[in-house]
């Protein structure tokens, strides 16, 4: 007796799927008893969520983008141990900063007749005049030349400034030489490739937060604020509290008005 195309495919089916059985092992397409197709989630569960193609999935940054503040992989974020820290910078005589993205946030603005225009956080000025009173030098070293630094750097009452010097280790030692120093007793912070010379030199190192990956992983400090929003502050106070000078300068304004201070 003959079958038709439909009897003997659902014949076939029926006998394949009995070898199958026979020899162990499941009907193709079909997952053994109790266990879900590998391309679903077991009863009960919800699948795994997946990015849209194109997309990161959702906490990490896109492809070849780091987070503000964060080492590659396998590069932790410097940090000396706080007794290192305390001894180093209880031998400090200068603190010296890169401008761009140390002072400022790293952008350049122009007026229309080309020249250069910088905003610096008064909060860091605050800090440096603070580093002064405690007995520290301060000073600036840039890559750059304008006269909206050098109107900053009068204002603050510097005690050097050294611009347009691209050869920022010749500079350095320039400046330890002419001002009788050491690289021992020297601060420094810096934001790119060009502040490493210095910063492998001084005696204690430190980058902002959204310095270059290269520099984040070589200071001895990485801080937790961005150049030009208070990484400079959050460098004095660190280092002032280090050297026992924090509370003493605090307590001039702890006073409450019209209170004469003890002489």
């Amino acid at each position: 007796m003959s079958r038709g195309a439909g009897g003997a495919d659902a014949a076939d089916t029926a006998e394949t799927a009995h070898t199958a059985e026979t020899a162990g092992q499941p009907p193709t397409g079909h997952a053994p008893a109790g266990q879900a197709p590998a391309s679903q989630p077991p009863t009960g569960q919800a699948p795994a969520a997946q990015a849209p193609a194109g997309h990161a999935p959702t906490g990490l940054p896109p492809a070849g983008q780091e987070p503000v503040g964060q080492e590659p992989a396998g590069q932790p974020p410097a940090h000396l141990p706080s007794a290192a820290l305390t001894e180093r910078a209880g031998a400090l005589d200068w603190l010296l900063f890169d401008v761009d993205g140390v002072l400022t946030d790293g952008r350049l603005l122009y007026g229309a007749d080309g020249e250069q225009w910088k905003v610096f956080d008064v909060r860091d000025g605050i800090g440096l005049k603070l580093a002064q009173r405690a007995g520290l030098k301060v000073g600036l070293l840039s890559g750059r030349q304008g006269r909206a630094l050098e109107a900053r750097a009068q204002e603050l009452g510097l005690d050097a400034l050294i611009m347009h010097r691209d050869d920022k280790a010749a500079a350095f030692g320039e400046l330890l030489a002419a001002r009788g120093t050491a690289a021992a007793r020297v601060a420094y912070m810096g934001d790119d490739l060009l502040d490493l010379p210095v910063l492998l030199a001084c005696g204690l190192s430190f980058a902002p937060a959204d310095a270059v990956p290269d520099v984040r992983s070589r200071v001895h400090h990485v801080l937790s604020r961005p150049g030009g929003r208070g990484a400079v502050r959050e460098m004095v106070e660190l280092i002032l509290r280090a050297r026992g000078a924090w509370d003493r300068l605090l307590a001039g304004y702890l006073r409450p008005a019209g209170v004469k201070l003890d002489a």
